[in-house]
């Protein structure tokens, strides 16, 4: 085995290890103490002011798609309601220009640019 092939006695090492921690009172596994207190006390008016989120690059554009969304979504609730009578193609490309409308509306919702430090995150 490796403990019998090397020379050292690895039980009075130990030993003396643990006098030597005993000896010194202010080394060992507890003997941690927080530091003193130092920090200013948090005050939110020391904050530097936020800067705005980025405009919508065309905000009237994205209105006008969520409308149109709006608008299929009413169509929808009236066919289910039995009021409008479509064919099953009709309903399909109103789901797709509803879906394609909301997407849309998403996309130029967006800022136009971001600030070289910006990685676009929202909170």
């Amino acid at each position: 085995m490796r403990e019998e092939e090397s020379e050292a006695d690895w039980d009075a090492e130990w030993i003396e290890t643990e006098k030597k921690m005993a000896a010194q009172a202010s080394y060992g596994f507890r003997t941690w103490t927080p530091a003193p207190e130092e920090d200013d006390p948090f005050d939110p008016a020391d904050l530097p002011d936020f800067e705005p989120v980025s405009p919508a690059s065309q905000p009237d554009m994205a209105r006008l798609f969520f409308l149109v969304a709006v608008a299929v979504l009413l169509l929808f609730v009236l066919g289910f309601l039995d009021v409008l009578m479509f064919d099953s193609q009709w309903w399909i490309v109103l789901g797709l220009l509803g879906f394609g409308s909301v997407a849309a509306g998403v996309f130029v919702s967006a800022p136009w640019a971001h600030r070289p430090d910006d990685d676009g995150t929202r909170v």
